[in-house]
């Protein structure tokens, strides 16, 4: 096939390759071409020649990920914008020569502002933030390999669920990159990285261990009151983490129906019933200068973002919460587990608990029902017991269904 031809679907399929490549003109849109590789790669570029006489390709991306209609519509903006007396190619490469993960990052996040939830941004903040740039954040994006992402991964493997969601904003990090131009369009290195498997597990601590906790944080609250703070809440209240830390004291109510109000909860806005022992806490902490209840102890004027460093950190490890035998690693949600089975334990149903963490499905809330056959057994036992007695002639506090009175014996 030579010269130019009107490219269509069934044309580009029946490209051959060819060593080392060549490119197949369209005869409609001027300076549009298909390029394919000796590997069989098929990609649309433009021609076209700058105000200052300089001839540029300019790579509009992969044959499937665009249609050639799409390919067309793409160079026709892209010679609108030379007309104009744009460099499309040469923008693209100072772009690509600033940009790393670093800078991206900061970029994506300003951008992620518009249309993500507040939860949603302050995790995605988090894994860029406090892991991806720590750890890639100088290098170029074009730079960062498939081998750099999976060590990323790996090294986050003690804690599989958050190293699948890092995973994945990083993931998603790059899509948007190859939208905007700047990547290469496909080039993810965080595409074929397995995930962890995800165990869905209810882990609560036992009365043993929130003694153990209690003292832990006894110790620490000296030296790190904000943080110790968090947790004392997150355990009397039931909130998330996210819930907590971004909690304003104009949002907390300590009158005669004490309540804390969630404007940005998981569910959406809600109410959180504050017991007398969170009250108490609260009470206490009462009349600090900042606006926040968790206020970062770094950055002034703003609420804490990151407690996991700290528990995992001076809590589990200087702890050594898990050297007891089948006690596996507990998690900061874990506590909100605990607020739960505790709940359960004490008789309370299901729907009551439901309400105190706010699930939207009482469903949600059953994973604690095993925690409550002790009150559930005591009551079987006294019903199988008075029906027993009964049975045997003796005294049962038998009642008539018909008649809701207790049957004479």
């Amino acid at each position: 096939m030579s010269g130019n031809v009107h490219l269509t679907k069934r044309v580009v399929d029946a490209l051959e390759t060819e060593k080392p490549h060549r490119i197949v003109w369209d005869d409609d849109v001027s300076g549009l071409g298909v390029r394919v590789t000796k590997a069989g790669v098929k990609s649309f570029v433009v021609d076209y020649t700058t105000g200052t006489g300089r001839r540029r390709r300019y790579t509009i991306g992969r044959y499937g990920a665009y249609t050639v209609e799409q390919a067309r519509k793409e160079a026709n903006k892209v010679l609108g914008s030379v007309a104009g007396g744009s460099d499309p190619v040469g923008e693209k490469q100072a772009k690509r020569s600033e940009d790393t993960v670093k800078s991206f990052a900061a970029e994506y996040l300003a951008h992620a502002k518009a249309y993500k939830k507040p939860a949603s941004l302050r995790a995605d903040t988090y894994h860029l933030d406090e892991v991806i740039v720590k750890k890639l954040g100088s290098r170029k994006l074009s730079e960062v390999t498939p081998e750099d992402v999976a060590k990323l991964h790996k090294s986050l493997d003690d804690h599989p669920t958050q190293a699948n969601r890092v995973l994945a904003t990083f993931r998603h990090m790059y899509t948007v990159a190859g939208k905007w131009g700047r990547v290469p369009h496909g080039c993810n290195p965080c595409v074929g990285i397995e995930q962890y498997k995800e165990t869905r597990r209810t882990r609560y601590l036992t009365a043993e261990e929130l003694t153990r906790l209690g003292k832990r944080l006894d110790a620490l609250e000296e030296k790190h009151p904000y943080p110790v703070r968090a947790v004392r809440l997150l355990l009397l209240t039931g909130c998330r983490v996210n819930e907590i830390l971004s909690l304003a004291w104009s949002d907390v109510d300590l009158g005669d129906t004490p309540v804390l109000h969630l404007r940005d909860a998981k569910a959406g806005p809600r109410d959180v019933p504050l017991g007398a022992a969170a009250v108490e806490l609260l009470k206490t902490y009462d009349g600090d200068e900042s606006e926040w209840v968790i206020p970062s102890a770094r950055r002034k004027g703003r609420h804490m973002v990151n407690l996991n460093d700290f528990w995992y950190r001076e809590v589990q490890e200087k702890e050594k919460l898990q050297e007891k035998a089948n006690f596996q690693g507990v998690r900061l949600h874990d506590l909100r587990h605990t607020v739960g089975a505790t709940g359960a334990g004490a008789g309370l149903s299901m729907l009551l608990i439901a309400n105190v963490l706010g699930h939207k499905q009482v469903s949600t809330t059953e994973r604690y029902s095993h925690v409550s056959r002790g009150p559930l057994h005591d009551a079987a036992d006294r019903i199988s017991g008075d029906i027993a007695a009964a049975m045997n002639g003796a005294s049962g506090e038998v009642v008539d269904m018909t008649t809701g009175r207790k049957a004479a014996q």
